[in-house]
């Protein structure tokens, strides 16, 4: 994972993680609501009108831990209220976070030309896996390291 992705989209993954339910948005921390923050290079104006948000919310997460819902629906259909946060998820939700299938499809194009629209399923599969996973065996630097 750390091959594919640099600090920044960690850190960015990381942070959309406290978005998935309410346990874990109760249990998140104003240093990773800061961090998403820095991710969107958010001025201080808005920076503070998230942490604001964030500190409001926390008491409708905190009652709401029991509960199988998401907290970015609840914050995106909020009427009142919450809007530095509601931007904040909001962008978090264009954010491509499984790029997966697009790698596939990139693959694939490269994969097929016209010398080789022939090409079984099988094989156009390995040759796919290949393309997107790399080789089998990682170079002998990155097992030392």
């Amino acid at each position: 994972m750390n091959r594919r992705f640099n600090d920044t989209a960690l850190t960015l993954i990381e942070g959309c993680s406290i978005f998935e339910n309410y346990r874990s948005f109760s249990n998140s921390s104003i240093k990773i609501i800061e961090q998403l923050c820095n991710c969107f290079s958010l001025n201080e104006n808005e920076k503070d009108g998230v942490l604001s948000d964030y500190k409001s919310f926390i008491f409708v997460a905190l009652r709401n831990v029991e509960t199988q819902k998401c907290p970015i629906t609840n914050l995106l259909e909020a009427n009142i209220g919450y809007e530095h946060l509601k931007k904040l998820a909001k962008s978090i939700c264009c954010v491509p976070i499984a790029t997966a299938t697009v790698e596939r499809f990139s693959a694939m194009n490269r994969i097929m030309t016209k010398l080789r629209n022939r090409m079984e399923q099988d094989t156009l599969q390995y040759c796919m896996k290949i393309s997107i996973e790399g080789d089998e065996d990682p170079p002998m630097e990155y097992i030392k390291e």
